[in-house]
């Protein structure tokens, strides 16, 4: 997915939604080892508002802590790039914020899609790099 600017139909998650996202946690705390410490929000170039919305949501019932800790530096590259080309420009276009402050996890990613996993794993690799110990990601839809 290459850098395109918000979608238009981008906008705060809806209440079904928040709802829904709720319930599956709840099902999912079952099987963690431990429970999240922080909400982690993917930026999101696409559904900014979305992503947004939801961990925000998710924070505040689970009572977590919400840490804008990622930030897009470049654009995000093709979703028919190859692997290792996907791979080497999201490692260059994802960051840790400067002042993030990472908590020893786990920590809950959350984004809006995922397809290739590439995204979500070079996030993941920079959250344990600055020291979270486990990254769970909750991502609304799974492309083909």
């Amino acid at each position: 997915m290459t850098h395109q600017g918000p979608d238009p139909a981008d906008g705060p998650a809806p209440p079904a939604v928040l709802e829904g996202v709720v319930a599956l946690l709840a099902r999912w705390r079952q099987h963690w080892d431990a429970r999240p410490m922080a909400v982690v929000p993917m930026p999101s170039p696409s559904h900014p508002q979305l992503v947004q919305s939801l961990a925000a949501h998710v924070a505040k019932v689970g009572r977590l802590p919400l840490v804008d800790a990622l930030a897009l530096t470049g654009p995000l590259p093709p979703a028919e790039a190859a692997s290792a080309a996907k791979v080497k420009a999201l490692l260059a276009a994802l960051a840790l914020r400067p002042d993030a402050q990472v908590s020893p996890g786990p920590l809950l990613l959350v984004d809006a899609r995922y397809r290739s996993g590439w995204t979500m794993t070079a996030a993941a690799a920079l959250l344990r790099e600055a020291g979270a110990r486990a990254v769970l990601p909750l991502v609304l839809h799974q492309l083909p």
